[in-house]
């Protein structure tokens, strides 16, 4: 009897929570090992690989091998200069945070956020919750398989630097984050068309996808329009989350769709 209420106790959260209790992608030790890392652990840490195993990329992808070929030389994280050097082409770069967002010619299909060697954290960290995110995403999206000609998720992985083409100093980086490439289109066509291509059903399902996932991020740059005109959840760091932001959308949509928008939050839900 115990073990029966247990288990609709966690059916029970789960759905209250607007989270479907059968993904077991946020474990709660996992979860909690990540978020209380010490900001300076090294990836390398035994314990740490034990954790993020499953986030790594696979040595037999496609991508292994090219990787290993760009970051065959130290220091290409050391600067700017460094990574035009290297051939990477720069898409999106925030200084206040140091993030940048790379091409490379040879990686057909596929994108690197990276951080450079003069940052004073561990990038793995914030590399695992954009994984993570991105696989709880892509599992509700699995099960609500209507949403998927609406919207999609990237797949992305941890890449661990080879150690003897770190940077050199007291803490250069030890990661990049590969990313599949969304084919999105520029921020101003997206602008227009949120205007336009918004129906009621895609409305809906926004809404649905937002709260289930517990999309805390919600902004139009997280959540561009790609050449297929679908959205893709592109920055998927912050789900799982108890607080979404369903109004920070409403100004991109068109009046009438604004007010249907606007009815959905108030009502918590198509």
């Amino acid at each position: 009897m115990r073990y029966k209420l247990a288990i609709f106790a966690f059916f029970l959260t789960g759905f209250l929570n607007g989270v479907i209790p059968e993904l077991s992608i946020y474990s709660q030790n996992e979860e909690e090992y990540i978020e209380k890392s010490h900001p300076k652990t090294s990836v390398d840490d035994p314990e740490v690989l034990k954790k993020i195993k499953s986030y790594l990329l696979p040595d037999d992808h496609y991508s292994a091998g090219i990787l290993k070929i760009i970051f065959s030389k130290r220091g290409v994280l050391s600067s700017v200069k460094a990574l035009e050097k290297a051939g990477f082409e720069f898409i999106c770069h925030r200084q206040g945070r140091g993030l940048l967002v790379v091409r490379h010619p040879l990686l057909k299909g596929y994108l690197l956020k990276i951080y450079l060697d003069i940052e004073k954290h561990s990038e793995w960290v914030r590399w695992a919750r954009r994984v993570r995110g991105a696989r709880f995403m892509q599992a509700v999206l699995d099960k609500n398989t209507k949403f998927s000609k609406y919207f999609k998720v990237p797949k992305k992985w941890i890449y661990i630097l080879p150690k003897k083409k770190r940077g050199k100093g007291d803490f250069p980086r030890e990661s990049v984050l590969l990313i599949e490439d969304m084919k999105l289109v520029d921020k101003q066509t997206t602008r227009e068309l949120y205007k336009v291509l918004w129906s009621y059903d895609r409305l809906e399902a926004l809404y649905v996808i937002i709260k289930k996932c517990g999309f805390s991020d919600g902004h139009i740059d997280n959540l561009p329009f790609s050449k297929d005109h679908r959205i893709a959840f592109i920055d998927t760091e912050y789900t799982n989350k108890s607080s979404v932001h369903f109004e920070w959308l409403t100004k991109w949509f068109s009046a009438s769709k604004q007010r249907y928008w606007e009815a959905l939050i108030e009502q918590g839900g198509p």
